[in-house]
């Protein structure tokens, strides 16, 4: 989903809150066992998460996708037994992100092409042949 709506830098700092909608999609449906899941950027820290109500479980992990190293912070939430009219309340996830944490993933793709054109550019010049002709010149 874009961002933009939800996602807002707090002064000139590199702390970040997420703002979302706590609810499903659906009204008038209860949901037994809803799980919302929120990734943040591979080097979130300091992660804080604000709910307005009791939950039964938050859970962090991490969340690898392409590229990933580290991997991505992942915040699991579950409840049961959600209901729109009762849990459509504003939630937050508050991270610190330095915005040269943007750069790891460009790094690598650089780093990994450099490597695999060194390699060309030796294997091309280095003879890996085991003849041991050597031509001679009869006058």
């Amino acid at each position: 989903m874009p961002t933009r709506f939800h996602l807002f830098q707090q002064g000139k700092t590199d702390r970040f809150i997420f703002n979302y909608t706590f609810d499903h999609d659906l009204s008038d449906i209860l949901a037994e066992n809803f799980t919302l899941k929120v990734i943040l950027p591979e080097g979130a820290t300091n992660i804080k998460v604000h709910i307005p109500f009791e939950v039964d479980s938050i859970e962090s992990g991490l969340h690898f996708s392409t590229l990933d190293y580290i991997g991505k912070p992942l915040i699991t939430i579950k409840k049961d037994n959600v209901l729109a009219q009762l849990h459509k309340q504003p939630f937050q996830v508050s991270y610190d992100f330095s915005s040269q944490g943007l750069l790891i993933e460009p790094l690598y793709v650089i780093v990994f092409f450099l490597s695999c054109f060194l390699v060309a550019i030796l294997y091309g010049r280095i003879d890996l042949g085991f003849n041991d002709e050597k031509k001679s010149k009869l006058d």
